[in-house]
């Protein structure tokens, strides 16, 4: 709808609006001034030729004084018209703003380009709040890994030196702990690696990858048993072959970790025909099934002070399907959890 309006503004401020002020600022009001984002629109040759209030508002600029020039006298940095969507920084009061730029053409009714609307999409929060979540992630990986070594050095040595059976338990559940904390940390790390590369869509056999992970796990756990349901046929889906495997050993993982001590696992793949997805994975256990506390925030997509997970396994394996644009469904009971993932 918007676009048809733009539309339809581009084509009548072509020609009516130059030579009739009032319904040039009727058509602004309507169509431009009631968008909360920034809106400039230009003429074929980057001229500007209308701003909203926004636009004037958060780039300091006087929506009369402003009009008729060329788009590249208002911003140090240049914008690219003929890019779809862009990223630029733009400064105000001294201050680098950061902003998503998308550009639609304008045509007439004979589908004649008559100009172009940039759309000003504020990014400056967003960013900065990512850029503080990395520097925090990489000083808390970096010092948990240091510190984590440290105490479980210190750790071993007491349990070496000491004959006292009660704390050289101790000393076991402290490096226990350490083990987890250090596997927590390096989890972030990889899923952080991950995320900072550009995804990778490969035809990706999932009868072969779920196959090399169960051999994986199976010497990893020597207690446990895992059977591995999958087709004769090969089943294959477009994806990234790193993060699907990240997921999977994650669900894997959390299967056997807080199974019995001799977990029985069941692992499964079917190939699917309705909707976009092409195939389906399903992890069971026979573990004591997941909280409701741990469960909620992965199903609701958001953790909270008073309902928050125990760990970041399942977070890392939400937010890479959402990655790939899979999706899981997570079911549990006192028989066990199941995880459906769908690709």
């Amino acid at each position: 709808m918007f676009h048809v309006v733009l539309d339809a503004y581009a084509f009548v401020g072509s020609n009516m609006f130059v030579t009739s002020p009032t319904t040039k600022r009727a058509a602004e009001r309507s169509v431009i001034d009631d968008i909360g984002n920034p809106v400039i629109v230009l003429d074929t040759t980057d001229r500007v030729v209308s701003i909203n209030t926004a636009a004037a508002d958060a780039f300091e600029l006087d929506p009369d004084s402003g009009l008729w020039v060329p788009l590249a006298d208002l911003f140090e940095d240049d914008i690219d018209t003929d890019a779809d969507r862009q990223h630029v920084t733009v400064t105000v009061d001294g201050r680098d703003r950061e902003f998503v730029v998308v550009v639609s053409a304008l045509t007439d009714p004979a589908d004649v380009t008559v100009g172009r609307t940039l759309v000003f999409n504020d990014v400056t929060r967003e960013r900065e709040r990512e850029q503080r979540l990395d520097v925090l992630n990489r000083v808390i990986r970096h010092n948990l890994r240091n510190e984590m070594t440290v105490i479980q050095g210190h750790a071993e040595v007491i349990a070496d030196r000491s004959d006292d059976e009660q704390i050289t338990s101790s000393a076991a559940s402290v490096l226990d702990s350490g083990d987890r904390l250090l596997a927590t940390g390096e989890k972030a790390r990889e899923f952080e690696r991950l995320r900072e590369r550009e995804v990778r869509v490969d035809r990706v056999d999932i009868t072969r990858l779920l196959t090399r992970l169960v051999e994986d796990f199976e010497v990893e756990h020597p207690d446990a048993t895992i059977d591995l349901d999958v087709p004769t046929d090969p089943v294959t889906v477009e994806t990234d072959d790193r993060i699907l495997s990240l997921v999977v050993s994650g669900l894997l993982e959390n299967a056997l970790v807080h199974a019995d001590p001799e977990p029985h696992v069941r692992v499964s793949l079917s190939a699917v025909t309705d909707g976009s997805a092409t195939g389906e994975i399903r992890i069971r256990d026979d573990g004591p099934g997941i909280s409701a506390s741990e469960l909620q925030p992965i199903l609701n997509g958001r953790e909270t002070a008073l309902e928050h997970g125990t760990g970041i396994g399942l977070w890392i394996v939400s937010w890479g399907l959402s990655i790939l644009g899979g999706d899981i469904e997570l079911t549990s009971d006192d028989e066990g959890t199941e995880a459906r993932v769908r690709l």
